[in-house]
């Protein structure tokens, strides 16, 4: 919210902004101001912020302190999960983990 300059208006935040970005657009510039909701603009940046963070089996997910490679076991563990009826056909059948991944594989 800082990077948009609320505090000035909109050509001399824009104007502010062309010095740093060589490349801009006025009325991208404005667009982006513009497309913030009024209450939002005046929210302080003082309050602390608490950390984005998600609950997944028990455990605390905190995506500030997470790289993809978590996210993508993250989301790989909840997909690649052995069928439901695994459960039924160990008790019939007896079979071992090792024969289920070889019959799944």
């Amino acid at each position: 919210m800082r990077d948009l300059l609320f505090n000035l208006n909109a050509i001399d935040s824009y104007n502010y902004v062309l010095n740093k970005i060589d490349k801009s657009n006025f009325l991208q510039w404005a667009g982006l101001r513009h497309s913030i909701p009024s209450h939002l603009k005046e929210i302080s940046l003082d309050t602390p912020i608490i950390s984005p963070s998600l609950i997944t089996e028990n455990k605390i997910f905190d995506i500030k302190d997470k790289k993809s490679k978590d996210y993508y076991s993250l989301l790989v563990s909840k997909k690649a999960r052995p069928p439901n009826i695994i459960h039924k056909l160990k008790s019939d059948f007896n079979f071992t983990t090792q024969q289920f991944r070889e019959i799944f594989s």
